[in-house]
């Protein structure tokens, strides 16, 4: 297991100092950084200057060996041309790496409560994909208490349920359909197989299903 750390300039968002502080680039599920990112406490930072602790959303690669998957995390990653300048760069890498990286589920996040969900979502042993349909398909039925737009946050939990925050911070369990997830697989799965996004979230499943 390779462990690779970088040297990060950060800034405190209370007091702005300028201080350097070597994090860990490399992931994985074996190791104690997991249960902070589960916890909420990965990337916590304390500022020498003022004592200001914040969490620090930074870049990493997060990679379960045993459920064959990669998750790379930047905040970044929220602009369309960094996602394309990543993809670019996966096509100049190595072929020993390349054949590595093929054997993983790849997916990209850019903060940590996505990044938890999908670590949730593939230890449970099923596809992003269609879990971001489901959320499509719940949030637009006709016996949705909610409208699209009062949704903050959809998110699978590592407990096999959804959970629900509305913009007015109201939260609510959703219990998850075993019947439906068969039947978005049974209905779009060869078009799921057929996809290659990286970044897989409520806009990738409304552009999904206008192109199917």
């Amino acid at each position: 297991m390779e462990k690779r750390e970088k040297v990060f300039e950060i800034t405190c968002p209370k007091c702005g100092h300028k201080f350097e502080q070597s994090l860990p680039t490399a992931i994985f599920s074996s190791t104690v950084e997991k249960d902070e990112i589960l916890s909420g406490k990965f990337g916590n930072i304390t500022c020498p200057s003022c004592a200001n602790e914040f969490i620090l959303n930074y870049r990493f690669a997060y990679t379960d060996e045993a459920n064959l998957f990669m998750v790379v995390n930047d905040p970044a990653f929220v602009d369309k041309k960094a996602r394309l300048a990543f993809s670019t760069g996966l096509g100049l890498i190595g072929a020993a790496r390349k054949d590595e990286l093929i054997k993983h589920t790849l997916r990209l996040t850019y903060n940590y409560k996505a990044l938890r969900e999908k670590i949730a979502i593939f230890e449970a042993g099923l596809d992003d994909r269609v879990i971001e349909l489901m959320k499509y398909f719940l949030i637009n039925s006709e016996d949705f208490s909610y409208k699209s737009d009062q949704v903050k946050d959809f998110i699978f939990t590592d407990k096999k349920e959804f959970y629900l925050e509305t913009v007015l911070n109201v939260g609510l369990k959703l219990d998850f359909s075993d019947l439906l997830y068969e039947t978005i697989l049974s209905n779009y799965g060869e078009a799921i197989k057929k996809d290659r996004s990286y970044l897989v979230d409520r806009a990738w499943a409304e552009n999904f299903l206008k192109a199917n």
